[in-house]
């Protein structure tokens, strides 16, 4: 069994107010909420031939109202497939500080790391992305990490879109595949046929609007996986409208080193996409074969 350790970033920001939380609650709270149990690093069993292993991380992220169990069933069918290892669990607090839990050692191949945000309702898109960005570069000064694959699920997916269209993005570890998992990209559509030919949403958010504004800065070494769930022709997973997902096509299929969309109908509700085993399959076959 992988020795277990923990230890904190403390990262302050201005912007939010510290409130009347102690330094002592917010430990605890953190540590009994945020960080137990994590996705246990279950001892490696088996290495399948039909995948490629690497020291590539991929990150995973939740969405709003998610927490530790959200990606658990991913992660964990994952590792006991012999498709990955978990190593890492970092937790990001209400004021932008991230604490780790975990080891890396550096044997491990595939190996995953389980995002989790205390701080997810209300749902804020800048401040998330912050929060995302200051984990890369954490990575990439403690690990030396370079490139990474990810993995966001629904708020999660945009936040992780709004990184990739950063400018400043290109000073942070490089974004090898990526998979987006109902992805609300425009809050503003309702229904699949709000989409023009090309893709463009004939209604588009604010948010939308700032991503089209940026999708130049989309690499063109990134490959992309955009999923999503259509429940019973519905054209949505009873929370977000497939055009919803779909409108991710305009902004990073013509950038984009490669471009894929995968629509699921059985087990598609928002959420039930997670636990789905067909797409966990799906993404553990995109990411490491």
């Amino acid at each position: 069994m992988m020795k277990v350790e923990f230890e904190a970033i403390v990262m302050t920001n201005k912007k939010l107010a510290v409130g009347t939380f102690g330094a002592g609650f917010l430990s605890g709270y953190l540590l009994h909420h945020l960080l137990h149990p994590p996705v246990a690093p279950l001892p490696f069993r088996k290495l399948p031939a039909e995948y490629h292993y690497s020291q590539v991380p991929t990150l995973f992220f939740h969405g709003s109202g998610g927490g530790r169990r959200s990606l658990r069933p991913m992660l964990t069918t994952m590792q006991d497939d012999g498709a990955a290892e978990h190593t890492l669990t970092i937790a990001v607090d209400p004021f932008g500080g991230l604490h780790f839990k975990g080891k890396w050692p550096a044997e491990a191949v595939n190996p995953t790391i389980q995002v989790l945000f205390q701080l997810t309702f209300p749902f804020s898109l800048h401040q998330e992305a912050h929060w995302i960005a200051a984990i890369l570069r954490a990575l990439q000064q403690r690990y030396d990490v370079t490139t990474y694959n990810a993995v966001g699920h629904s708020l999660g997916a945009e936040a992780l879109l709004y990184v990739l269209l950063d400018p400043n993005e290109h000073r942070m570890p490089h974004a090898q595949k990526t998979v987006f998992i109902a992805g609300p990209f425009d809050d503003a559509l309702h229904s699949e046929d709000q989409l023009t030919a090309d893709g463009m949403p004939l209604k588009q958010d604010a948010h939308f609007k700032w991503f089209d504004a940026h999708k130049a800065n989309f690499s063109k070494q990134t490959d992309v996986l955009n999923i999503y769930g259509n429940v019973q022709q519905l054209h949505s997973d009873k929370t977000v409208p497939n055009g919803s997902s779909q409108a991710l096509a305009y902004l990073v299929a013509g950038q984009a080193h490669t471009y894929q969309e995968r629509e699921f109908t059985m087990n598609a509700l928002h959420t039930q996409l997670l636990s789905n085993p067909a797409v966990i399959q799906t993404i553990s076959d995109y990411l490491w074969k």
